[in-house]
């Protein structure tokens, strides 16, 4: 796989990923089937071929369904990414919304006002976080590893936001 992906210059896993369309049989850790942000979700139960899943040791699903269903946004990941990139302008106005956000469900805490919603101007505030970290990344290209990660955490927030309704159960 590696080899013929370097002669072909393509991406060997997601070269591995095309070439699994062809298998019979293929063994991996099951958050490649249930994770939302996995790359097989070809193999999903949306899709409208027939698949069997086997799994093993299923009396870890329940935690490990917790853990790929649950994101943590912390203040003091968007603070130190603001600190870090203070003269990027665009990208400081963005983080700061967010973390204007946090300021003030601080305060609504602190007064035992607690939001148990996530509010339009959130998801505004770190959709805006996401398109504007995205572009100085690549205008950049930038690989300073906290932000890499504030950005996937934001990915990976959003996704879990599409499946938010009532039986979805946030904690502060």
């Amino acid at each position: 796989m590696e080899e013929l992906s370097r002669r072909y210059n393509v991406c060997p896993f997601e070269f591995s990923l095309d070439l699994s369309m062809f298998c019979d049989v293929i063994i991996c850790d099951y958050n490649y089937i249930f994770d939302i942000t996995s790359s097989l979700k070809r193999y999903s139960f949306e899709s409208k071929n027939d698949y069997v899943y086997l799994i093993d040791e299923a009396h870890n699903l329940v935690d490990r369904a917790r853990d790929m269903f649950s994101i943590t946004l912390s203040y003091n990941e968007f603070f130190k990414v603001k600190q870090k990139f203070k003269s990027f302008r665009k990208l400081n106005l963005a983080l700061g919304r967010v973390i204007n956000y946090f300021n003030g469900l601080r305060e609504s805490i602190e007064m035992d006002k607690v939001a148990m919603t996530i509010e339009d101007e959130f998801l505004k505030g770190i959709n805006k976080c996401e398109e504007v970290i995205e572009e100085f990344v690549l205008k950049n290209l930038m690989k300073d590893e906290e932000l890499l990660n504030l950005y996937f955490d934001i990915k990976r927030f959003k996704k879990i936001v599409e499946l938010y309704d009532e039986n979805y159960r946030t904690l502060f």
